[in-house]
């Protein structure tokens, strides 16, 4: 520890000094701001001290570090994980015994008042009364008790004392003012606006009070308070910026985003420094998405790749958005510094593995010399480089080292992840199978582990499931099983609508975690034998003896040969089918290898069905490229059927919406999730565009998150519009009965998706057609053919650019009349495009076990 604080802190330490070691941490914690790294090595090296104290023992030791750390070694140890009780009397005698000042007594006192130590804090409070103290600290002492316990009234008159004492005799603005300050802000005494214009004219006593605000483990609430009084009383905005990101509560994204204004509009000599401390707190403490820390970062990228710690900030910002050459570049740059640092060194590693360098990723690994004496972020790093490169005898070679250092609260999930990959194991995310035995017996499984409780794809198709087979086959609700994975099931309201007697949180497996890495054939080998061990544990209480229909909507191919091994060993003999859904077809557009390892899996995964004994099975995707691809893996073995989107059926009949185009006004849009590829970065320029035409409407689904990393103009586009009421804007999350009610008043449902939807599926496409929307898709997707094949009125783009679209919805509108007589000659004819009645006789006619009275 010694070595490592004089190597990576430059601090001036005598080879067996310990308490030189703690003095030197202590003084530089006490800079404003304290040098960063200096709380962790500071309560590293108390932790070392205490445990083994040279002479003359503990006690001695104990009162090194309140002499020359004081406070901030409360502060480091709270920020590094909490100070144990006991420690905190040991500190409290010591510091009583080595007669500390009034001051010191008082700023203590309050400090593990609001870390919850009263009986520590009272101590402390009581021998200030005792001593010689001024009535001003015994005032303040007292008052700090009053806020914690909740007595408004009793801190009232003794801050109207402390403060009548302080106005009788001018006293400067010292700690004890501000502690004053603090207090008044607390319990919302009126002095507060009266301290608050006398601080507010010395910076230096701004940057006072929020590093006090620290070493008092105040909260964020009260600090928002004392900086709102200081911008109320004209305090200068860029000072009271510099102590809010000294001081550290969590930034709301507005403050964020105001803090990034000041900052870009400062032209002081402080500026570089402001940049770096905003860098630092929006990746440590902001709220706003890290595409605005990135931007941020993008912006003043000379600024911060000039030091190292700016490069470093630089390369965690990109590793958060993925940026993989902008992170290269920044890690490279932090080594021009320091060449031999292993967690850089790391890091650039990960970094050329995520874009593929190998040759790149080796040399930085050869670079490292001792990475096995590394600590746990290195090893991550390293491991999951490892994994992007298929490097499978290095990864599990880091992965056994990370093992070996155990302490994996913060880590337990990547660790998971890497066990699944590399060692078919997860048993570190097994938790204790629900008890699923008093439960009515299932005659119906859904098995879906990557369900959420949040609206969309998974959410909507376990709705229809429960809907559609309790019709089907005359059952209750609660004896078809959601079987859900525990990720993202947080007891919200979700939970308990029409889910809730059937939803049941089973597995620890998470198929999406895994779409990072490679699928290569041993990692897939691995990821099924680790979800047929979930699917057995999970499962294995409980009484599956009447079940005759399981059901996986979202196929994918790390998980379908655990699938099917499971099946293969619970249900031999029992006459079930089993209906399989290959949603996920992405791997189809995928290289060669890819796409031969993924079918491999669907093709074993199937034969291991068809030779189960009682099993037959239905496999169906959605669209007709993926369902040509599945009949060329699976030949003549098994028919793969063309199934669109079954959940559309529940955005309800044609008849509970307007005939398209028969209003004065056209309604215009588009919903669902905010993603670059369906085309929604043309949304604005068209909303803006047409904005002249008075018969156009717009209803629109687009985080602003979203929108303001595709253009910082688009929100103001879009707010624009909704004031001038030509939008209605859906910034965020809409529920089941909104979304189809948006979709029921547009008159044109614009779809202008890119090339993924070659080959996947789209539900808004199916539940547009469900409700009799008019369709406007582009040429090169599954969407044309399908609705030319349904006879389905619509309008095909060749050219989705700003301009072809503009084109198209102007020869679109221009036949209105026309189209308004198709879209009700549709509504009169009616429609069977969508495939409900086509699964329900497939599964009728597949497997007569549907209707058996057994069921």
């Amino acid at each position: 520890m010694r070595i490592h604080l004089r190597k990576q802190f430059g601090a001036q330490v005598a080879a067996s000094d310990w308490a030189g070691a703690v003095a030197s941490g202590g003084a530089l914690l006490d800079q404003l701001p304290p040098l960063r790294g200096w709380d962790y090595a500071t309560r590293r090296v108390v932790e070392a001290f205490l445990a083994a104290p040279p002479d003359p023992g503990a006690g001695q030791a104990a009162a090194y570090v309140l002499r020359h750390t004081g406070l901030r070694y409360l502060d480091a140890v709270t920020h590094s994980g909490g100070l144990p009780p006991e420690e905190t009397g040991i500190l409290a005698d010591l510091l009583l015994r080595e007669r500390p000042s009034d001051l010191r007594l008082l700023r203590l006192s309050i400090a593990l008042g609001n870390e919850a130590r009263d009986a520590d804090a009272q101590r402390l409070t009581e021998a200030l009364e005792s001593g010689a103290a001024p009535d001003r600290c015994v005032a303040l002492a007292r008052a700090a008790r009053a806020v914690r316990g909740g007595n408004v009234a009793s801190a009232h008159a003794l801050l109207d004392s402390w403060e009548r004492d302080s106005a009788n005799r001018e006293w400067p603005i010292d700690d004890i003012t501000l502690i004053g300050m603090i207090l008044a802000g607390a319990c919302s005494h009126p002095s507060l606006e009266t301290l608050a214009r006398r601080v507010a004219t010395f910076p230096t006593a701004t940057a006072r009070l929020h590093a006090l605000l620290v070493e008092l483990r105040c909260s964020g609430d009260e600090a928002r308070k004392l900086t709102s009084a200081l911008h109320s009383a004209g305090a200068d905005p860029l000072a009271v910026l510099d102590a809010l990101l000294a001081f550290g509560p969590p930034l709301d994204r507005a403050t964020a985003m105001k803090a990034i204004g000041l900052i870009e509009a400062d032209r002081s000599a402080l500026r570089a420094s402001r940049i770096h401390s905003l860098a630092q707190s929006l990746l440590d403490r902001a709220v706003p998405d890290h595409e605005t820390t990135a931007d941020f970062c993008r912006r003043h990228v000379a600024v911060l790749c000039a030091t190292a710690s700016g490069a470093t900030l630089h390369g965690r910002a990109m590793h958060l958005v993925q940026d993989w050459e902008a992170a290269l570049l920044a890690w490279d740059t932090r080594l021009s510094f320091i060449p031999a640092e292993e967690q850089p060194l790391a890091n650039a590693y990960l970094a050329a593995a995520s874009l593929g360098q190998s040759e790149r990723a080796e040399l930085y690994r050869s670079r490292m010399t001792s990475w096995k004496q590394a600590t746990a972020p290195t090893l991550l790093a390293l491991v999951r480089g490892a994994c992007l490169l298929g490097d499978v005898d290095f990864g599990r070679e880091v992965l056994d080292r990370l093992l070996k250092q155990g302490g994996f609260s913060n880590t337990r999930r990547q660790i998971v992840r890497f066990r699944a990959l590399l060692n078919g194991d997860a048993a570190m995310e097994r938790e204790s199978p629900p008890n699923l035995q008093a439960l009515a017996a299932p005659a119906v499984l859904v098995i879906d582990p990557g369900f959420s409780l949040a609206a969309g794809h998974h959410f909507t198709y376990n709705q229809f499931a429960i809907r559609f087979f309790a019709e089907e086959m005359a059952i209750e609700a609660d004896r078809i099983w959601i079987c859900a994975g525990r990720k993202g099931l947080d007891g919200s309201f979700r939970e308990a609508a029409p889910l809730s007697s059937s939803l049941h949180r089973v597995f620890g497996f998470d198929p999406y975690s895994y779409k990072e890495f490679p699928a290569v054939p041993s990692f897939l080998r691995n990821l099924n034998a680790v979800w047929q061990n979930d699917l057995a544990t999970g499962l294995g209480a409980a009484d599956l003896s009447t079940v005759r229909l399981i059901y996986c909507h979202s196929m994918k191919a790390n998980m379908v040969v655990g699938f099917a091994n499971w099946i293969a060993a619970r249900f031999r003999l029992q006459n079930v089918l089993v209906v399989i859904g290959v949603i996920e077809v992405d791997h189809m557009a995928k290289s060669a290898s890819v796409r031969d390892a993924c079918d491999g899996f669907y093709r074993e995964a199937v034969d291991v069905l068809r030779g189960t004994p009682g099993v037959t099975v239905i496999v169906y995707a959605e669209t007709g490229a993926a369902c040509k691809h599945l009949r060329g893996v699976f030949g003549d073995a098994l028919p793969v059927h063309n199934i669109p989107y079954l959940a559309a059926a529940l955005a309800g009949p044609a008849a509970a919406a307007h005939v398209p185009f028969s209003r004065d006004k056209i309604t215009i849009g588009l919903v669902g999730g905010s993603r670059r590829e369906r085309g929604l970065d043309l949304f604005p320029g068209l909303i803006m565009a047409l904005s002249y035409r008075s018969d156009i409407r717009w209803i629109l689904q687009l985080d602003r998150a979203v929108a303001e990393r595709m253009n910082a103009l688009f929100p103001l586009y879009l707010d624009w519009a909704v004031s001038q009421g030509i939008c209605q804007w859906h910034d965020g999350r809409m529920e089941d009965e909104a979304y189809y009610d948006a979709l029921r008043r547009m008159d044109i449902v614009l779809m202008p998706y890119g090339d993924r939807y070659a080959v996947s599926g789209s539900g808004v496409f199916y539940e547009a057609a469900q409700l009799q929307r008019y369709l406007i898709v582009p040429k090169k997707t599954f969407m044309s053919e399908v609705l030319v094949e349904w006879g389905y009125p619509c309008s095909v783009m060749e050219d989705t650019s700003l301009q072809g679209i503009s084109k198209c919805l102007y020869d679109v509108l221009g036949k209105r009349t026309d189209l308004a007589q198709d879209m009700s000659k549709l509504r009169e004819r009616g429609t069977n495009v969508l495939p409900l009645d086509r699964f329900r006789t497939l599964l009728a006619s597949e497997m007569k076990v549907l209707t058996n009275d057994a069921c």
